[in-house]
């Protein structure tokens, strides 16, 4: 089952003074300010109908941050 929020490191708490770094810090912070992003995204990105197998997945926080990240990279 993936979960919403796990407490752990996140890719944007050891930012740079670099400008690049700086805005990834600023954008964590308003997500953290805003949490309740999280159980919308979670609505699509958990599915309670399949049966738990295997290890768990990111958390949705994880996946949001990565997906804006890879946004942000221009990355496919």
């Amino acid at each position: 089952m993936r979960l919403t929020r796990v407490a752990q490191a996140s890719l944007f708490d050891n930012a740079t003074k670099h400008e690049f770094g700086v805005r990834l810090k600023a954008l964590s912070a308003k997500l953290d300010r805003h949490p309740d992003f999280l159980s919308v995204i979670g609505k699509d990105l958990i599915d309670n109908t399949l049966q738990k197998t295997g290890r768990t997945g990111l958390s949705v926080d994880s996946v949001f941050r990565c997906l804006i990240l890879k946004q942000l990279l221009q990355v496919s």
